[in-house]
Parts: C-alpha cells; structure tokens; sequence
C-alpha cells in the first residue's frame, strides 16, 4: 500500500509523515510480537525506544 501510494504520501506535511513512519515502526514491532518473534519485555522496550525517537 506505502510504495502503491507514495507519491501521495510525499506530498503530506513533515509532522503527518513522521507520525505515519512512528506508526509503521510500531506495527512492525506489534506484528513481530504477536508472531512470537518478541517476548513482552523485549516489545516494551522496543516500544519505548521507537516512541523516544518519535518525540519531537
């Protein structure tokens, strides 16, 4: 869908587009989580990690 749209998406503000990024990284770690990839402790620290860099 991202590489489908993304001439789209290159036209949206900086702040729609960094919170767009925050939320892939966060499925991504949600997925890897509920596929059993990741413990809870090791996701909670991902977590917190991707939401740390997201901070603006």
């Amino acid at each position: 869908m991202i590489s489908k749209n993304k001439k789209e998406l290159e036209k949206l503000p900086d702040q729609i587009k960094h919170e767009i990024n925050k939320c892939l990284e966060i499925h991504h770690e949600l997925e890897k989580f509920n596929e059993g990839e990741t413990d809870i402790v090791a996701l909670h620290k991902k977590l917190e990690k991707i939401l740390d860099k997201y901070e603006v």
